[in-house]
């Protein structure tokens, strides 16, 4: 049992690896790839876009804002957005990122950072796929729908030094095809749906100890 949470909206992605460079972000070229990124509507930064037919939330500074997440986990640096047109130039175009980085430094020699961000996009000059110039968004694109872009993109890159040694180094990114992308308000478990469970599942666990006895 759920309900629909408008504050969150889930993007939802399958796709194919079609090139990589340096490590591959952990990648290879065919890999299938899937998963989903979280958009919070309720902290989206306010709209940096003067055009009425666009839509530009960005989060950029230290810290995370809890933005948009799903990706990886949270850094001490965070470069997030979304970026949607409704029929700007006859496009409609929507974009999301989630980009987190950490870095330390002891300063005694032993110092690194860490980054990783995955970046989601499809736009067409023919399918009207966005429905107002807003975050709230709902629609499902699929690989045969022809659409004009429909890729998304992992990157990452870190290194790390010990006594002013550098110890290790990873760079590299993967540019996949998206076969699907789904966006709508995320389904979360109903607190009272989550209690009926708790509760079903102690009643069962204490029935099999009274057949026990």
């Amino acid at each position: 049992v759920g309900s629909a949470q408008a504050a969150i909206l889930e993007v939802a992605y399958e796709g194919s690896v079609y090139y990589t460079a340096g490590d591959g972000a952990g990648y290879s070229v065919g890999d299938a790839v899937s998963g989903s990124l979280f958009i919070n509507t309720d902290l989206a930064p306010a709209d940096s876009s003067s055009n009425p037919n666009v839509h530009h939330s960005r989060y950029w500074g230290t810290g995370d804002s809890g933005f948009v997440t799903g990706h990886t986990t949270d850094g001490t640096y965070t470069y997030d957005y979304v970026y949607i047109e409704d029929e700007n130039f006859n496009r409609d175009y929507f974009k999301v990122r989630d980009y987190e980085s950490t870095s330390y430094d002891s300063g005694t020699g032993n110092y690194g950072n860490s980054s990783s961000y995955l970046q989601l996009a499809a736009y067409d000059y023919g399918i009207n796929f966005i429905d107002g110039a807003s975050l709230e968004q709902a629609f499902e694109l699929y690989a045969n729908d022809s659409v004009d872009g429909f890729v998304g993109y992992f990157y990452s890159y870190g290194y790390s030094y010990e006594n002013y040694q550098l110890t290790s180094h990873n760079s590299g990114h993967a540019y996949f095809n998206l076969s699907s992308l789904k966006v709508g308000p995320a389904t979360v478990p109903e607190p009272s749906a989550l209690i009926l469970l708790g509760a079903g599942l102690a009643g069962l666990g204490f029935t099999r100890k009274l057949k026990k006895a």
